[in-house]
């Protein structure tokens, strides 16, 4: 992936594809996906800041609401 925006489009059809109905011991069932994401060199961070911002996105999109997938910087 060469830009944010090839990523971020990945991101969300993943999403979607995951959130689609499957079938587990006879039940229907769905999972809402949230994601935070961090992307390198847009993010020239370390290894340990890159996992930091991703998390704290994480939590963001997490409070957000289901399914949400956050970005870091932070808009």
């Amino acid at each position: 992936l060469s830009h944010v925006n090839e990523a971020t489009k990945l991101l969300h059809l993943l999403m979607f594809e995951l959130g689609q109905p499957m079938t587990v011991f006879d039940q229907q069932v769905r999972v809402a996906v949230s994601m935070g994401v961090t992307v390198y060199p847009t993010d020239p961070s370390g290894p340990d800041e890159l996992l930091a911002h991703a998390d704290k996105m994480l939590y963001t999109a997490k409070a957000d609401g289901k399914a949400c997938l956050r970005l870091y910087p932070a808009d």
